[in-house]
């Protein structure tokens, strides 16, 4: 169940995040179309070699070939998303999806890495039923090691007798009454399978308390790692809106810089790819 809600989280942030990019690419697509008018413009006027005309052009079918590529990526997470929801619908996969993106808070410091490994090693399914293992091995130990030990039992039975001369006769009967009571002990000899029988529980007690110890060191290891991951995405965060800010700039200051002759078409269109990949990265 843990592991369907965390599949239909990440798949339903891959659906927003493919929608976010289409509105970011077509947004794209339609300034670099408004770039191939104004080229075409200058051109005209004598204000622009013909062979810029080519830069631009190349990067209008670069933002249409990405712009085909992330609407077919929508489209497969959808697909996902519809699967792992899996509505009672005649057809599910043509069932269309109305997303409501909840709003992202900031997100507050992290915990010490060790109180989360604690919460891992104590919740985690795997490593507890790996413990579940170990405990049966040691009750299969004892089992074992007592099948090698003399057993020593105390028995008492109680019987009795009735004697007479016919059936008829039996109720003037006398009763003969019989108490038994002894030690019976037993002692393997040679115990060559009782033996081999407790040192293989004992071998495969030890292997699993091996196991054991190896899980819970990969507990460990998944947690650190996800910790550094969520506090490499918090500073990431701050990190590609601040390159975002400023590839925008580049791109406005590129185009500027165009206008009045002192820049290129390429660099245009380089400063304005690189503020819409800042941009996905942004979103992402």
């Amino acid at each position: 169940a843990e592991t369907l809600i965390a599949q239909v989280e990440r798949a339903f942030w891959d659906y927003v995040l493919a929608e976010r990019s289409i509105a970011i690419y077509e947004k794209s697509l339609e300034i670099a179309e408004q770039q191939i008018v104004e080229a075409r413009e200058r051109i005209r006027v004598g204000k622009l070699a013909e062979t810029e005309l080519t830069a631009v052009e190349a990067e209008l079918a670069r933002r249409r070939e990405s712009l085909i590529d992330v609407r077919s990526g929508l489209a497969r997470s959808r697909l996902t998303l519809l699967r792992l929801i899996n509505p009672a619908v005649p057809e599910p996969f043509e069932t269309a999806l109305a997303v409501e993106e909840p709003p992202l808070e900031e997100p507050g410091p992290l915990e010490h890495v060790r109180a989360h490994v604690a919460v891992g090693m104590r919740q985690r399914a795997d490593l507890n039923q790996a413990r579940l293992a170990v405990e049966r091995g040691e009750l299969e130990v004892v089992r074992t090691r007592n099948g090698v030990l003399p057993k020593l039992d105390l028995f008492i039975r109680l019987g009795g007798t009735r004697y007479a001369e016919s059936f008829a006769a039996q109720e003037e009967g006398e009763w003969s009454q019989e108490v038994e009571v002894g030690l019976l002990l037993e002692y393997p000899i040679g115990g060559r399978s009782e033996r081999a029988a407790r040192d293989r529980a004992m071998l495969s007690l030890e292997q699993e308390r091996g196991a054991l110890y190896n899980m819970a060191q990969l507990v460990e290891v998944d947690v650190r790692t996800a910790h550094l991951e969520v506090e490499r995405a918090q500073e990431q965060v701050k990190a590609t809106e601040a390159t975002r800010r400023l590839r925008e700039e580049t791109a406005r200051v590129e185009a500027e810089k165009l206008k009045v002759g002192k820049s290129t078409a390429l660099f245009v269109a380089q400063a304005s790819r690189d503020y819409v990949e800042s941009e996905i990265g942004c979103v992402r």
